[in-house]
Order: structure tokens, then sequence, then C-alpha cells
């Protein structure tokens, strides 16, 4: 995979359409039967995409090794009902790790850390909080990408879309895979 650099890979559409063929097989699971995207609860639809974003990102502690586990971390009120933990049942995949906090003094060992829409007042705290730490923020409140987060679920034309801040992702010297930067709008 290339990091930072769009991707001139003659396969890619392939790539894309087998990546994309998954996700929807995870969603399905979860929700119990096939429904069209658009019918889908939308924090499933979130959940998914939040679970394999860090496939997506290489850490700098990670040395080159994306298989190392992740800590994925939620902060603030759960949206995501139990569609997380599912998906993750369903992967069958123990490199993840599902916290959920109530407060910053554990997020130490996050890799992503998703802020909920009932902490919009706090974010620029928990981004001062976190510093230039190598933790990826994503969250679904309005403009976060634009200001201090990384990742922003954008809802628009009922799909949602990732919002990624390169500035703010290099900052915490983080790499993104440029096939998650082809599929997201960059908002620096």
């Amino acid at each position: 995979m290339r990091w930072l650099k769009p991707s001139k890979h003659r396969d890619k559409p392939k790539l894309l359409s087998a990546a994309f063929s998954l996700f929807c097989a995870a969603i399905a699971m979860v929700s119990g039967s096939a429904f069209p995207a658009n019918d889908l609860p939308e924090y499933s639809v979130k959940a998914a995409f939040l679970l394999n974003i860090p496939d997506f990102v290489l850490w700098p502690e990670a040395g080159g090794n994306r298989r190392q586990s992740k800590r994925i971390c939620v902060y603030g009120d759960n949206p995501f009902e139990n569609y997380l933990q599912q998906l993750i049942e369903t992967k069958s995949d123990d490199s993840i790790e599902l916290t959920y906090l109530e407060t910053l003094t554990n997020v130490v060992g996050c890799h992503l850390l998703f802020i909920s829409q009932s902490e919009k007042n706090s974010v620029d705290n928990i981004i001062k909080i976190l510093g230039n730490d190598p933790i990826l923020t994503v969250s679904d409140i309005g403009e976060f990408a634009r200001k201090q987060g990384m990742i922003e679920f954008n809802v628009r034309d009922n799909k949602i879309r990732m919002l990624i801040n390169l500035n703010n992702t290099a900052n915490a010297q983080l790499k993104l895979d440029s096939n998650l930067i082809e599929l997201s709008t960059i908002v620096n």
C-alpha cells in the first residue's frame, strides 16, 4: 500500500470493489439481512467505517506493522448501540480492543478516539489534552475535520462521507493509506 500518495495501481478498482463487498457483507451480518445501504441505520454504517479505518493507518510505534492490535475508544455517549461489538464478533477479530471512556484519563493507549456528539462543546479541550499524541480522532460533529479533528463522518445526500484533515494527521505522525485518502474529501 502507498502512504499519502495517490495510487496509480491498475487493479485499484478491483481492490476497492472487493473491499466494498466485504464492507457490505459485514453490514448485512450486523443488520441480520441484506438491506440497501440507505435502509441501514446510520450508526451501523459508521461503526463499520470506524472498525475498518485502522487498516488504512500507520501509527509511529507500529514500525511498519499494521497488523498489531488496535484499541478503539469511544468518548461520550455511545451512539453505536451494540453495532461495534457485533462487527468485532462478526470479523472474529481479536486484534481490536473496544473501550468506552467516561473520562480522558484512560485515553493513553487508544489508537483511534471517536468523540461523540455529546462532547461537541468540549472538542477544543479534548484536542488540547491529546496534543500531538498519535491518536486518530474521529467524530460526526459538524466542522470537526475543518477545525481541529482528523476524520469527520459527514452525511450528505443520504450517504456517509469521510472528511479528512491531513495536516492534523501529519502533526500526530499518523500516515494514511492513499486508498483511504482517495475515498475521502480533504479539508485542510
